[in-house]
Order: C-alpha cells, then structure tokens, then sequence
C-alpha cells in the first residue's frame, strides 16, 4: 500500500501554505486522493512534484546555488542598475536556466550565473 502524505505534511515539507498546495492540486499540477472529503497525496506523487518543479529542502541548499536576492545585489554592484524581481525572472526564464524552490525563495546554479549574466547584458545592450 502506497504511504500518503496529507496537506499540511506537505505544505510543511515545501515550506508553503496548504492554500498553496491546495492551489497546486486545483491547477492540476500536484495529483491527490480524496477520502472522506480530504486530500490524500501519495508519497510517489509528492516525489514526482517536488521533481518536476525543481523543488529543493533547505538541507539541500549548499554554495553552489545563489538566490535571487543575492543576484540583484550582485547585478546592482557589478553593472550599476537595479533589477526588479520580475524582470530577473524573466531573465532567469529567457536565459533557459534553471530555477530551483526553497519556499517562497528562488535559487539558480551557481554555474549558471555566468549564462544569465551574459544574457542580462546582453539584452541590456539593446536598449541602451
């Protein structure tokens, strides 16, 4: 018999609101059972999620991933603007480099900084 996981083991392993997780359930991206009226994620399900989602436990989270938080210091400091959060996920988004979840916080490789660097750059060239 598979082992289930409820909301709240869920939304306490993600770092998220069960809203959250109910949201992602709703949207079809997190498969569920309902028993008696409640949601019931099997364990192989959360595994599947956290897996597709490049979703990371905080133990995970080592020096070889930088935040965004980090990144828009970074950028302010080395190229002299401010980015917005939305614009350096779109960024992130555009540049094809990954995004792994802690919570609420994003993280990229630490590889991966040089690509969307470059790609910041350059799209900034453009307009400049």
């Amino acid at each position: 018999m598979a082992e289930y996981l409820t909301l709240t083991d869920v939304s306490k392993k993600l770092g998220i609101s069960r809203q959250a997780v109910f949201e992602y359930i709703k949207k079809g991206r997190l498969n569920c059972d309902m028993i008696n009226n409640r949601f019931f994620i099997s364990n192989s399900d959360f595994l599947d999620f956290v897996k597709k989602n490049n979703i990371l436990s905080a133990g995970q989270i080592t020096s070889d991933y930088v935040s965004f938080r980090d990144i828009r210091d970074f950028i302010f400091k080395r190229l002299g603007y401010k980015v917005p959060a939305s614009t350096l996920y779109r960024y992130v988004r555009s540049s094809k480099v990954n995004v792994y979840r802690v919570g609420n916080k994003k993280y990229i490789k630490l590889k991966d900084l040089g690509k969307l660097l470059d790609h910041v750059r350059d799209i900034r060239s453009k307009f400049l």
